[in-house]
């Protein structure tokens, strides 16, 4: 919890952090995206850019569902020398909320702005299946995306987050142009009890962690 704590206190979240589309071939050595691509092709998505993360050595893609009801963003690379990968599919809500289903633990929501479900490692197929049937619930309350990109669509989710995140005095701007932000002690904290709500998802779903 201290290593936890210490991290979420140290760390800088940068608004902007997807660089301009990439030119040339998927990325065929990250098996993890050719995975999802396949799966993202068989379930119809659309619109797939793919750009490298402004800090570290990873590559998202990004896909919209065919009626824009849906974001998919696709991460596969490394962080400080060790490999991780995760996806998140992100949806509007009327409410103001975010709906967001995604496969795998990362330092959680003390924004209270998504909304998460954690089906953790399975393919894109059955992610996306989850995450339809969440929407089904929500029918009338889904706003579809009018970016023009994947990545300007998730630029917009996150600086909602962050804006919320600092309204509610856990987190601050790190520079005058609001272009990077860091917990505070309260962000920093809910961080650490968030990590229990996610021990508790991995042991319910023991037989795919």
């Amino acid at each position: 919890m201290l290593l936890l704590f210490s991290v979420s206190m140290w760390e800088k979240h940068p608004i902007i952090a997807y660089g301009p589309p990439l030119e040339g071939r998927f990325p065929q050595g990250r098996s993890y995206l050719v995975a999802a691509r396949t799966d993202a092709v068989e379930c119809g998505l659309r619109e797939l850019s793919l750009h490298k993360h402004t800090r570290f050595d990873i590559v998202v893609a990004f896909w919209f569902s065919p009626d824009r009801d849906f974001l998919v963003s696709c991460g596969h690379g490394k962080v400080a020398g060790a490999t991780t990968k995760q996806t998140w599919i992100h949806s509007r809500l009327q409410n103001g909320d975010v709906l967001v289903t995604t496969d795998g633990f990362d330092e959680g929501d003390p924004s209270g702005l998504y909304k998460t479900k954690r089906v953790v490692k399975v393919r894109l197929a059955k992610l996306i299946a989850a995450h339809r049937k969440r929407l089904d619930t929500q029918v009338d309350m889904v706003l579809p995306f009018e970016e023009s990109t994947g990545d300007e669509a998730a630029l917009n989710i996150q600086r909602e987050r962050a804006e919320r995140l600092i309204e509610k005095g856990r987190a601050r701007w790190v520079d005058d142009e609001e272009t990077l932000w860091r917990y505070t002690i309260s962000g920093s904290t809910h961080v650490c009890l968030g990590w229990f709500g996610q021990l508790w998802a991995g042991m319910t779903q023991w037989w795919r962690v």
